[in-house]
């Protein structure tokens, strides 16, 4: 089943017939070779796939194939003027797609393969009509291929292509029968990569877990398998992320987690950074610019923070999933940020989005907003502070009155609004309350898009008007130092005025 792809589909189509070349690189399994395969259902294929060995290897591989495409006896390549040769015949017998797949594999048996590629790409594709496609999972060297002026194939190409894991809303088309809290579980367990939701059956997302991680252990071989295949010291690579899941998040502390020399060290995270498996987070106003790593890969995320840490837990044993679910509820509370966060990208016109935290350990304080985002909003620019959580019920007002004290520290320099994540949905009292103050909720209609995404509302008020005469309860004397609205003007035994909070609370009261 192919699902998705629709822009890069016609991108590729489009090329068709104009002798024209075209890259596609991406993480492995995210879809690159069923991409060509369903553009060239009603074309004339031929698919070369590399392998990891030497040249001659290759070459002998590589004219099988093409004998066999061709209904001729194979030839004998002696270097790549044979293939290059015997290519520029394919193409100008008819219109042909001409795919070499894992293309890495060429450049690192021979480094020339790119200088022989760009003479079949001048001189023997134009005026064919066919189409060379070359396609690869090693994102850093097909990326400097593309865009490093120095390299032969530097703008050679008519469309390149990084093609990045399906969203969420193209996922969850691979399970019909799962609910869809736990379709949405399981794209924060193994991100968009379509060939892990077309394996991964079932009607929960327990039971998914249960067959892939506990009576079967094929998710931790993949992720083995990954790191294997990309990195050739990948011990040492595995050491690094199994530090930044266990905690180890800056640079330093990565290093001596890993055993690993701090210069080192920059060079290996640079390189996980360059193929989409670390990530450093953006802290936004004023949080420490020290850089915090985090695991961009779902499915690496998951290996190494749940299966790793916790493989006592995996043996196939009745209760196992059930050890495991405090620290697996922790882990999808910690990607559903990430999601928000993205939700935000999708549907926003945004400008940056990162996150806030200030921590001051000798006073105990750990402060933190999950979501923030400068975005455009009628002409003006927004500063939109987000919570998130991941829970089955629904997020009442205590999480709105700690995201407004927290945003009141920036609120004089900033047009801020207010956007709530809950997978549980909201209480009564706290939708009415946004309806009136101008916050956004964002609940399971929206997050599994049977909602639009909420407008930006073109103000925040920090408590809405009240009817005359009427009354609301306030926080209780015991709490009152952590109420954010907490002001004067409250009545002994608790009870406020009908006109309730101002709507500028001075900013030095909590």
């Amino acid at each position: 089943m192919f699902i998705g792809r629709e822009d890069e589909l016609e991108k590729i189509r489009a090329a068709f017939g104009k002798g024209k070349a075209i890259l596609i690189y991406g993480r492995r399994r995210v879809g690159k070779t069923s991409l060509v395969l369903e553009a060239s259902k009603d074309a004339d294929l031929l698919m070369i796939t590399c392998v990891d060995s030497t040249l001659k290897v290759n070459l002998r591989y590589i004219a099988a194939e093409v004998a066999r495409f061709r209904g001729t006896a194979r030839r004998e390549y002696r270097d790549y003027m044979d293939m290059r040769d015997e290519l520029a015949e394919v193409c100008r017998e008819r219109p042909t797609v001409v795919a070499i797949d894992e293309y890495q594999y060429l450049l690192k048996a021979d480094d020339s393969a790119d200088s022989f590629m760009q003479h079949l790409i001048d001189r023997d594709l134009r005026g064919t009509g066919s189409t060379v496609i070359l396609l690869g999972s090693s994102v850093s060297m097909l990326k400097s291929t593309a865009e490093d002026g120095s390299r032969p194939l530097y703008g050679r190409f008519r469309h390149i292509i990084h093609l990045r894991p399906l969203t969420f809303y193209q996922c969850i088309k691979f399970h019909p029968g799962l609910p869809k809290s736990d379709a949405l579980r399981l794209y924060m367990t193994v991100g968009g990569i379509p060939r892990y939701h077309a394996e991964m059956d079932g009607d929960s997302y327990r039971g998914i877990i249960e067959g892939n991680c506990i009576s079967d252990d094929w998710i931790a071989e993949e992720a083995s398998f990954l790191m294997k295949a990309d990195f050739p010291e990948s011990a040492k690579y595995e050491s690094m992320l199994a530090a930044v899941a266990n905690g180890s998040r800056n640079l330093k502390a990565i290093a001596e987690y890993a055993g690993i020399k701090e210069p080192s060290c920059v060079g290996m995270v640079d390189k996980l950074e360059s193929n989409g498996i670390l990530t450093a987070e953006n802290p936004m106003l004023g949080a420490p610019k020290r850089n915090q790593y985090v695991i961009a890969d779902d499915l690496l995320a998951f290996r190494y923070q749940i299966l790793t840490q916790r493989s006592s837990m995996l043996s196939p044993k009745d209760g196992a999933y059930d050890e495991l679910y405090p620290f697996i509820t922790t882990f999808l509370g910690d990607r559903f940020e990430i999601f928000c966060r993205d939700y935000v990208v999708r549907n926003y016109s945004t400008k940056e989005v990162g996150r806030w935290w200030m921590d001051d350990p000798k006073r105990d304080i750990h402060e933190e907003i999950d979501v923030v985002a400068r975005i455009s909003s009628r002409r003006s620019s927004v500063l939109l502070l987000g919570e998130c959580k991941f829970k089955e019920e629904p997020m009442g007002m205590g999480q709105l009155n700690v995201l407004i004290r927290r945003a009141k520290m920036f609120q004089e320099s900033n047009n801020i609004r207010l956007i709530l994540f809950s997978i549980g949905g909201f209480e009564e009292k706290l939708i009415d309350y946004a309806r009136e103050a101008g916050v956004m909720l964002v609940g399971p209609e929206e997050l599994f898009g049977d909602r639009p995404a909420p407008q930006i509302p073109e103000r925040f008020a920090s408590a809405p008007h009240r009817p005359s005469g009427s009354a609301s309860r306030c926080i209780p004397e015991r709490s009152r130092n952590h109420h954010p609205w907490h002001t004067p003007h409250c009545r002994p035994g608790g009870w406020c005025s009908s006109r309730g909070p101002p709507l500028s609370p001075s900013p030095g009261r909590t």
